[in-house]
């Protein structure tokens, strides 16, 4: 939804340089700082504070099968009748 606010201009100017520095939009600080304060609904922020991360290693996604294949390469090569 739009809406017209009057911002103060330097916080205005501190969310642009936060948008910014974050490599995201005003848009997206203006709406996480809102749900930082007013929050959507506060039983579900008490029962699962971990929830505001949720999502935040997207882009390591595919490093889990990298890892495994690693793994099975490395002990695919073990000797098991040294190991006894």
């Amino acid at each position: 939804m739009k809406t017209t606010l009057n911002i103060p201009d330097a916080l205005l100017r501190a969310a642009k340089v936060r948008a910014a520095r974050d490599g995201t939009t005003l848009r997206a600080v203006v709406t996480q700082a809102l749900e930082a304060e007013i929050g959507q609904d506060d039983d579900s922020k008490a029962a699962a504070p971990w929830r505001k991360h949720f999502g935040g290693l997207h882009h390591l996604r595919g490093e889990s099968k990298t890892i495994q294949t690693a793994i099975q390469a490395a002990f695919g090569s073990v000797d098991e009748d040294a190991w006894r």
